[in-house]
């Protein structure tokens, strides 16, 4: 692995929509003067429709299943018809058939015995990822690229343990590559093409990855290869500062360390699984969130650690009618301790649990240092809006506000533009 590898890995709506199949194949044909390993997801609703297969052929009933592998063939089909030529949709379409036929005997025997384990599921769901991957590696190989396809399977091993959320054995899988690419990895390539999600257990049965099996995947990837850089691309620009279907303004942020964007996904922002990244973190590896729809801009970059040359709050995320225990604890004090002057109705919460329940919309608002100062922008911005507790975190960096069932979004839109003065006065340094 002397030659340093870019790890990409392409999300359900860059390979499963027209445009964004379109923009992931310029990504890469564009890319060739680097050894560039790609993880696919499966088309955006595909593991979501071969769940729906299993269990129907599970029912015994082969109208209803093969309705339902009509329908994936169907979908796959139109896709590429809208972005091939005839001649390369025919070379394309013809190196489906071998999945297509494993998938339609799957359901047969499911069908036959009418039950359904987990084993079975996980074999079901992996054809997502393997049809699409098999596509891409299709389509760039027509068009003139050294690519090589790469079973996942081979590569990433599981325990024995679980069928489905299944864990990786890290060392073995650490074996698996290294053998791959001493021994089987063909030296003319420079894009291999392989599967998120997807792995195999040490008795040979495919195994799948829980939610953000994908991005986890290609985290995987990076750490094993030791890429110097990691791409996820999806839909959006980036990570943005707050939700776009509450605040048309988000905007893209340029920096997060890997603990910020943990909490932003933990406390309800749309990012990614707080798990799904801890290889590459671990590994000290950046990870670019970048867009296929848009591949000019730069995203948002996630790496150990960013530094705000002010205190400043930089991002939002909204929980809708939560349930909550809250209550006074521990000693407020700093930044705490100006909320208590101000606003003696607000009950205040330094680390502990509360006593008191209460359902409530939760706006969490994500920053460096978390001043009084800062505080009192975010409060002068709430206005009259009631704010029925608050609750910061050790470093100040998270505070977390209640306000009144359905007023959440209200609070979110009063307080983004503190986010885009943030962003504008470029308080992030390198």
């Amino acid at each position: 692995m002397n030659e340093p590898i870019r790890v990409r890995k392409f999300g359900g709506t860059s390979v499963g929509t027209v445009q964004g199949l379109k923009n992931t194949i310029d990504i890469l044909e564009q890319s060739e003067e680097e050894i560039q390993w790609v993880v696919v997801s499966a088309c955006a609703g595909i593991t979501d429709q071969l769940e729906q297969l299993a269990h129907r052929a599970a029912s015994g009933s082969e109208k209803e299943w093969q309705s339902m592998l009509d329908s994936i063939e169907q979908h796959h089909q139109a896709l590429l018809h809208h972005v091939l030529s005839a001649e390369e949709f025919a070379t394309v379409w013809q190196s489906l058939q071998p999945w297509f036929h494993q998938l339609h005997r799957l359901a047969q025997g499911v069908a036959y015995l009418r039950e359904l384990t987990e084993r079975q599921l996980a074999a079901f769901v992996a054809f997502g990822e393997l049809l699409s991957s098999t596509f891409i590696a299709a389509i760039l190989e027509c068009r003139g690229a050294d690519v090589q396809w790469v079973d996942a399977r081979t590569l990433l091993r599981t325990r024995p343990d679980r069928w489905i959320e299944a864990s990786l054995q890290w060392e073995l899988s650490q074996q698996q590559v290294r053998q791959f690419w001493m021994h089987h990895r063909d030296p003319s390539a420079r894009i291999f093409v392989t599967q998120g999600y997807i792995a195999r257990n040490e008795q040979g049965h495919t195994t799948v990855f829980g939610r953000g099996g994908s991005d986890y995947s290609a985290a995987v990837f990076g750490a094993l290869l030791q890429t110097p850089v990691i791409e996820i691309w999806t839909d959006v620009p980036g990570i943005l500062t707050a939700d776009p279907q509450v605040v048309s303004e988000a905007q893209p942020l340029p920096q997060l360390s890997f603990a910020t964007m943990r909490r932003m996904a933990l406390f309800g922002a749309k990012v990614l699984h707080p798990d799904t990244l801890g290889p590459a973190e671990q590994a000290r590896i950046p990870v670019y969130i970048r867009s296929t729809l848009d591949p000019a801009a730069p995203g948002t970059e996630i790496r150990a650690q960013t530094q705000w040359n002010a205190p400043a709050l930089f991002a939002l995320a909204l929980r809708s009618a939560q349930p909550l225990h809250y209550g006074t604890a521990g000693t407020p004090e700093n930044a705490t301790g100006w909320l208590l002057q101000q606003y003696p109705d607000v009950t205040v919460m330094v680390g502990g649990q509360g006593m008191a329940a209460r359902s409530c919309d939760v706006v969490t608002c994500f920053g460096s240092s978390l001043t009084a100062n800062v505080l009192q922008q975010i409060f002068e911005r709430l206005g009259d809006l009631p704010v029925s507790f608050v609750q910061m975190s050790a470093e100040f960096d998270v505070c977390v506000l209640g306000v009144p069932a359905s007023l959440g979004e209200t609070a979110v839109q009063r307080l983004h533009p503190l986010c885009l003065q943030s962003l504008e006065q470029q308080l992030w340094q390198e």
